[in-house]
């Protein structure tokens, strides 16, 4: 909550980026805390993906409504109106707090700080390199310098990650191939989705002149295909199996990016948004 209302007022571009950065770690755990409040409470594993799949419904169902939220807000206010409007919902989010029921079920567990540091230290090093180092904005030396504290955190993070009794991430977990296979996959969806994304908001904002509202209706639909196919996913993995129903998704969200990439392809903001709903499947 007061990230977001740190946004709403910076006092420079470095403030805002500063608060942006602190808001994505706290959006990141708020992320995971969902899960982790709910699993410890239900009895079987078959419980788990039941709820894992009921709170992506309701995650796809806010993604759906979000853009078209924000370009009404952007629109009737200003693009600071958007970190006010999810201040509110910070405020319902901590009211609703006192109704959850308080995990129990590790009550010795201590919070892994200096790997949660050094992971933030790592990954705000790396940011910066490929942000400064695209443009050449960035010297030399400084370069180096600022590359070398992201190599120095992560082999210090590693060295704390196999030494604490409770590590923020458990590296054990990478010894199975399946895990390691799975968190690729992951990688890949959302590095390639949120991409995806990024390129057509900015595709319809600046080369087709699209107003925040319209972006917002043009994106709509393609948080709808989600939303719709993650419904049936289960069914689909009941009767074709796990692999097959990720690799009908690649290939489903590959088309998509071929269609896109065709060139002059995508001249009009609707084909944009046809090609959205088809990769959203």
């Amino acid at each position: 909550l007061l990230r977001r209302v740190a946004c709403m007022f910076p006092p420079s571009g470095a403030a805002l980026v500063f608060a942006r950065a602190f808001q994505g770690i706290a959006s990141a755990a708020m992320l995971a805390l969902p899960i982790a409040i709910l699993v410890p409470l239900l009895p079987t594993s078959r419980a788990h993906a039941n709820v894992i799949k009921t709170f992506t419904l309701v995650v796809g169902i806010a993604a759906g409504a979000a853009p078209l939220i924000a370009g009404f807000v952007v629109d009737w206010f200003s693009w600071t109106g958007i970190f006010g409007f999810s201040a509110i919902f910070a405020v319902v989010v901590c009211a609703g707090l006192v109704a959850v029921d308080e995990n129990t079920c590790a009550p010795s567990a201590t919070v892994d700080f200096w790997g949660q540091g050094l992971s933030v230290v790592a990954l705000l090093a790396i940011s910066y390199v490929v942000i400064k180092g695209k443009g050449l904005t960035i010297e030399p030396g400084s370069f180096v310098a600022v590359l070398g504290v992201a190599v120095v955190a992560l082999a210090l993070f590693v060295m704390v990650e196999r030494r604490v009794k409770n590590p923020a991430v458990p590296l054990k977990y990478f010894d199975r191939r399946g895990f390691n296979g799975a968190l690729l996959t992951l990688g890949v969806v959302n590095f390639g989705w949120y991409g995806l994304m990024l390129v057509c908001t900015m595709a319809l904002e600046r080369t087709m002149h699209q107003d925040p509202i319209a972006i917002g209706l043009y994106l709509t639909p393609c948080n709808a295909a989600f939303f719709i196919a993650n419904a049936f996913s289960a069914r689909m993995e009941r009767r074709a199996g796990v692999s097959a129903a990720i690799a009908a998704g690649f290939g489903v969200s590959l088309a998509a990016m071929a269609w896109m990439a065709v060139p002059n392809a995508m001249y009009a903001p609707w084909l944009i948004s046809a090609a959205l709903c088809v990769a959203g499947v």
